[in-house]
């Protein structure tokens, strides 16, 4: 008896290895599904602009962004400009009526889950187009990020005035004269270059 049942044992066996290994495909360990990173996105209001915009040169814009949590908690938001940092003395965020400014801003356990924020930022004062960038990243270091395009535009005005010191140049009494260049806003796109200069 025991001569017929060993070799179906030992049979059954090499089966189970070849079934074994056939479930291997390239001879690694299947990680699983893709963590589910965080969502974010821009909320549309009134007072808030959520596309491509123009404003005035060192007007403040204000922006409204969502975000909701994956599979792990919120963990930071960061605003950039131009692939920099927004400094703080230009930038406000609110949350649930209450600043918390902070660049990047750390997410506390209350906002964990998700959150929305009103950011508030002063645009510089030199004409160009500037890309803003949000980005929020959660405790598996998963990131989330909306843009939009912000242009600075101005118009130039020149006047000249007579400066406050009077020279005296081979006994003749002078003026300096300074140039001021000012910007007057206008609702056509155009980009210029503001200095101020003095002789």
């Amino acid at each position: 008896m025991k001569r017929i049942l060993m070799p179906w044992a030992f049979l059954g066996l090499i089966a189970l290895v070849l079934f074994s290994t056939a479930c291997e495909t390239d001879g690694t360990i299947d990680p699983g599904v893709d963590p589910l990173g965080p969502e974010v996105r821009f909320l549309t209001d009134v007072g808030f602009i959520s596309t491509d915009s123009q404003v005035s040169p060192g007007e403040v814009f204000k922006v409204k962004v969502n975000a909701v949590a994956g599979d792990a908690d919120l963990k930071s938001l960061t605003i950039r400009e131009g692939g920099t940092n927004v400094p703080l003395d230009r930038l406000t965020i609110t949350v649930d009526g209450t600043d918390v400014t902070n660049n990047p801003l750390l997410i506390t356990s209350a906002f964990a889950s998700g959150a929305t924020w009103e950011i508030s930022i002063e645009a510089p004062v030199d004409a160009a187009v500037r890309t803003y960038e949000f980005t929020v990243a959660d405790q598996d270091n998963e990131t989330a990020s909306v843009s939009l395009d912000v242009e600075v535009f101005g118009q130039l005005a020149i006047s000249l005035e007579r400066g406050e010191d009077e020279v005296t140049v081979l006994g003749k009494s002078d003026y300096s004269i300074n140039v001021r260049i000012k910007i007057r806003n206008f609702a056509q796109t155009q980009n210029e270059t503001f200095t101020y200069f003095s002789f």
